[in-house]
């Protein structure tokens, strides 16, 4: 019925031959044959209905402001060279991540979307849209913002099999270079060739180590005081947990590693680096493809590192004989904050396990995989400062002031568009540096104390990383939006194919062609309910 009926995306599907069989791939050149063909282009873009002037136009302004941030871009050689036009070239990202396959295993899910789209829901739709319109690449059903590339559980590509990992990534790269160099044509309406550039690889930092074979991370963070190898480093991109660059210098805008920026390979074997090395790059800044997602650095790790302590503050300062009681008075303050603000909860209870403290002998840390959760808790800790503040001790009044810091920094961020002018750029910049400052003062407040609090963590050196992107080059060069680079929507998406993963057969490389049969028929349903597809009326001739 699917095929007669045509309820499935016609995207063309490539074989992979793997070790334990043939994997289905959905490659880059025929997600772009069939959005071109198919006159989808306008979705790259952000448009709700074909405009190919419009389209052209917004490809034009992007690519000239890209040029003023990051002039040495492969992309421009090209064009100069009149190998590609930037005004039919898309900006694209690679995203990959894990999901819950069958019996709670890892199913890995890898896709593609453009930076361009319909904004960040309402904040965007409230604003009148220019005609150049560039805004981020949140709004609508993931269905039909991200593009699939293969999905497959953990056993097909981990122990005797882990090989095929570093073959999948490696055709990737190769898909992705073609459509840098070759492009396709349109083969319906004659508007000649166009081209998709992949500008950054994006994920959470443990599909960014893995992806990019990086030998600087996060996993190699001293654990001990008494440590006698020297740190090999904690980010790819500079020198940071090195002997001489302490990664927890977060407090300057002039920290050591800054002079060490790119000038380390990023990878653990120069000999061999990741496929993705190939992908067309700023020459000497192949660390820069690899980017800190906002999402993963902020939500889900800086908010829980900074709310692990401040609500163990908070609770300490509530009324109670034991801390259950405190924590349960803390609890009630926040549920009815939770209803007076309209805002879903997402916990019924704050406890010391919600926050990872279960004595005061270790330093409590947000346990919550819930992005949300982190910005709710942001506004209720500040709304606790805006009233109750002038009562509370210094460290909390301190917390209070960087949560604010916080808070403003992540706001201003998400109601920007694609592209930001200095001052705005200049404003979160500051918020952002303010909070830095003020953790670090925080930090130091515990430590005279003999509290556990403040945990400095590799996160905070990315977030740091995260705060200079925002720095503008020059007085009037506009600065692209971290946030495009966040993977809210990604989480979404990487949830579709790992569901369906769960409902077809168990066989491994029998469910790796059903999940991806499953997801373009679901895709169809998707796109028609969007109207990118019209299908004829009941009785339509």
């Amino acid at each position: 019925m699917v095929g007669q009926y045509q309820l499935s995306l016609p995207v063309h599907q490539t074989t992979l031959k793997i070790q334990a069989g043939p994997v289905p791939v959905l490659r880059l050149k025929d997600w772009a044959q069939f959005l071109i063909n198919g006159n989808h282009s306008h979705i790259l873009v952000g448009l709700v209905r074909p405009d190919w002037r419009r389209e052209e136009a917004i490809l034009d302004s992007f690519w000239k402001r890209f040029r003023s941030q990051f002039p040495g871009h492969p992309i421009f050689q090209e064009a100069d060279q009149n190998k590609l036009q930037l005004c039919k070239t898309y900006p694209m990202l690679f995203h990959g991540d894990e999901g819950r396959g069958r019996k709670h295993a890892a199913y890995l899910v890898m896709n593609f979307h453009s930076i361009l789209g319909r904004g960040i829901g309402r904040s965007h739709r409230q604003k009148p849209i220019p005609w150049l319109k560039m805004l981020p690449n949140y709004h609508g059903s993931s269905l039909t913002t991200r593009f699939l590339y293969t999905a497959l559980p953990k056993t097909l590509y981990s122990g005797c099999n882990e090989q095929v990992f570093a073959d999948i990534l490696d055709f990737a790269a190769k898909d992705i270079q073609h459509m840098f160099f070759e492009g396709v044509v349109d083969e319906v309406a004659n508007r000649g060739k166009f081209h998709m550039c992949v500008i950054n690889v994006t994920g959470d930092w443990p599909w960014l180590v893995d992806a990019g074979s990086l030998a600087r991370s996060f996993r190699n963070v001293q654990k001990h005081k008494t440590q006698s190898r020297p740190g090999i480093g904690v980010c790819h991109l500079c020198a940071a947990g090195r002997p001489g660059y302490d990664f927890e210098q977060i407090n300057t805008l002039q920290p050591t590693w800054l002079e060490t920026m790119h000038a380390l390979s990023p990878f653990a074997d120069d000999s061999s680096p990741s496929p993705f090395f190939h992908i067309p790059h700023i020459q000497g800044e192949v660390g820069a493809l690899f980017q800190f997602d906002v999402f993963h650095t902020c939500h889900l790790g800086v908010c829980k590192a900074f709310l692990g302590s401040a609500l163990a503050l908070l609770s300490e300062a509530e009324a109670g004989t034991n801390s259950d009681v405190r924590f349960q008075t803390l609890t009630d303050k926040y549920l009815s904050w939770c209803r007076e603000a309209k805002r879903r909860p997402w916990v019924t209870k704050l406890t010391r396990d919600l926050i990872g403290w279960p004595a005061s002998t270790s330093f409590p840390n947000g346990t919550w995989h819930k992005g949300d959760l982190s910005t709710t808790l942001m506004l209720f800790v500040q709304v606790q400062f805006e009233r109750y503040g002038d009562s509370w001790s210094p460290m909390l009044q301190e917390a209070g002031a960087a949560c604010v810091s916080l808070n403003m920094f992540l706001q201003k961020l998400y109601a920007e568009d694609v592209w930001v002018t200095p001052r705005a750029a200049r404003q979160i910049l500051d918020h952002g540096f303010d909070f830095l400052v003020r953790y670090v003062r925080l930090a130091r407040m515990a430590h005279q104390q003999g509290l556990l609090l403040w945990v400095l963590q590799p996160k905070l050196h990315a977030f740091h990383h995260l705060i200079f992107q925002m720095r503008p080059t020059s007085s009037n060069a506009l600065v692209i939006n971290i946030v495009c680079f966040g993977t809210q929507q990604d989480e979404d998406f990487i949830s579709k194919p790992s569901r369906l993963s769960r409902r077809v057969s168990p066989k491994p490389i029998s469910a790796c062609e059903r999940v991806v049969q499953r997801y373009l028929q679901a895709a169809f349903a998707q796109w028609v309910k969007q109207g990118y597809i019209t299908q004829p009326k009941p009785g339509a001739v």
